[in-house]
């Protein structure tokens, strides 16, 4: 089971769904979950996809997303490191196989991969990494398709979920 979860970086704090488990590699859910975060723009918008994403696709009920202050994810304002210790490692504060991270704060901020390398998100991207690594990582949904070699209209995303769910914030957006 590979899982995957989403997160969002405000100004003020970072929202994160629960862990997906299952289908969270880029062929799978997880060049959908990088198309649901090109359609966010605030954190409503991430609220409402996320829950629709669920109602759609899991069967879970519980407790969905999760307020973090800045401070818990980020060394500096600006520095999210996947290279913490202790309680802030990679699996203490990501867990997940596939991270998906937007930018939906007012201003740019960096990435410490597990490599030690930076990435930078301006506002409005987002990225995709695998165990925090740069590696297979990829920012838009046509970068993921040549990254991983996937073919259009190919992922285990059925339309009508697929359709559902970024409608979603059309209607209650």
């Amino acid at each position: 089971m590979t899982r995957a979860t989403l997160f969002a970086v405000t100004d003020k704090k970072v929202i994160n769904s629960i862990e997906f488990n299952g289908d969270g590699y880029p062929d799978g859910r997880g060049i959908f979950m990088m198309e649901m975060l090109e359609n966010i723009k605030d954190e409503s918008d991430f609220c409402i996809i996320v829950n629709s994403y669920i109602d759609h696709l899991y069967t879970c009920h519980e407790d969905s997303i999760f307020d973090n202050k800045r401070s818990v994810f980020f060394d500096s304002k600006k520095i999210m490191n996947m290279n913490g210790k202790g309680k802030n490692d990679y699996y203490g504060l990501y867990f997940s196989d596939w991270i998906f991270i937007k930018n939906i704060s007012s201003n740019p901020f960096g990435i410490k991969s597990r490599e030690g390398k930076l990435i930078i998100l301006a506002t409005g991207e987002q990225v995709a990494l695998n165990f925090g690594r740069i590696e297979r990582s990829f920012k838009s949904v046509q970068e993921c398709r040549q990254v991983h070699d996937i073919k259009e209209g190919y992922g285990q995303t059925p339309d009508c979920a697929r359709e559902n769910v970024l409608g979603s914030i059309r209607e209650w957006g």
